[in-house]
């Protein structure tokens, strides 16, 4: 909706219409962990300069330590973060639209308030839905925001699929290329680990594999979100 509206806002004639452009675009220009870094500075409950404003109302929320307030401070990153993506790919689409239909609107005395239901949305429509599935996959592999923001605390509150693997299979339970090739290997009997690893693996093979994967810990904590067994997914 954000996006939209910026995106909606700088498609019409306004003044400064190119530096809003640029400036809608920059959050999307840098770097996500560095600027993860400055909004935990930002959000800090003794240092930040968010709760120094606040305390002179006699408010000081813990916006990394209370789980409620974390799960928002997160939503407030990825939502600046990102909208400058949605904001682009629905600009282009409404720098595509055709005129004609917004003319015979105009013609037809049609308030701007109807142009956009009945005209702008529609033809909007199809573009957004894309925009909204292309960013529910980015939002699903969400991973450098909760690590630097909040390390998926407090306790598992902010923790989402992707930072339970990492933490499951890659810190709790590190293991080199080759401890993983051990693992596979001890399904497969040599013959068959040297047709896989040549690339001539046939279907029962790939099955075999397959199989041996959950042996591995951060494959295993992956099926554990995908069969439902972790009780937080």
């Amino acid at each position: 909706m954000i996006g939209f509206a910026l995106a909606h806002m700088v498609w019409k004639d306004i003044k400064f219409q190119r530096f809003f452009r640029v400036l809608f675009l920059i959050p999307m220009m840098t770097t996500p962990v560095i600027m993860t870094v400055i909004w935990r500075t930002f959000f800090h409950e003794s240092l930040g300069p968010v709760n120094d404003i606040l305390s002179n109302f006699g408010m000081s929320p813990k916006w990394l330590t209370d789980p409620v307030l974390a799960k928002f401070t997160v939503i407030v990153v990825e939502v600046w973060q990102w909208t400058p993506f949605m904001f682009l790919l629905l600009l282009a689409g409404l720098l595509s639209l055709p005129k004609e239909p917004f003319l015979a609107a105009a013609i037809d005395g049609a308030s701007p308030v109807r142009k956009f239901i009945y005209v702008t949305f529609p033809l909007m429509a199809p573009i957004s839905i894309g925009a909204i599935i292309i960013r529910l996959i980015e939002a699903s592999k969400i991973m450098d925001t909760v690590y630097v923001l909040t390390s998926g605390g407090p306790g598992t509150a902010t923790e989402t699929s992707s930072f339970y693997i990492f933490i499951k299979g890659l810190r709790i339970n590190p293991l080199s290329a080759p401890q993983i090739f051990t693992r596979m290997a001890g399904n497969l009997s040599g013959d068959e680990f040297a047709k896989f690893l040549s690339g001539e693996a046939n279907f029962k093979l790939w099955l075999k594999v397959i199989f041996a994967m959950p042996k591995i810990p951060f494959m295993k904590a992956t099926f554990e979100i995908l069969k439902g067994t972790n009780p937080k997914w």
